[in-house]
């Protein structure tokens, strides 16, 4: 009966430190400033040389902010290759609206890079 009671206690000293680590993990993760919030805040101030439009266009492409015309250029390529309507058509029409809708806002985040930076 020892046995027992010694594996219960310390199964039930594990959940709670457990919980203990995961609790005290959480509290940090949700106190320091993420990058992305950073990135929020900053827009907000307007302390940075990018427009809101311009981080969205990067955040779309999936580019960051020291992107090279290069980097832009093939996350562009990349991301039209991976939606790319007709690879979607046999999974039906939903999943083709969807690419379509995707791959217009892949290309109206380039053409906006692309004339903001001057580059084809």
């Amino acid at each position: 009966m020892s046995a027992n009671l010694e594996i219960a206690f310390v199964v039930v000293a594990c959940f709670v430190v457990g919980y203990w680590v995961v609790g005290a993990l959480l509290k940090n993760r949700s106190s320091h400033s993420t990058p992305r919030r950073q990135a929020l805040q900053a827009i907000q101030q307007g302390g940075h040389g990018f427009t809101s439009d311009e981080c969205h266009y990067r955040h779309v492409l999936g580019v960051p902010e020291s992107a090279s015309e290069t980097d832009i250029r093939r996350a562009y390529r990349d991301n039209l290759a991976k939606y790319y309507p007709a690879k979607f058509t046999s999974l039906g029409d939903e999943f083709v609206d969807l690419a379509s809708r995707r791959t217009e806002e892949f290309t109206e985040a380039y053409e906006f890079l692309r004339g903001k930076y001057g580059f084809r």
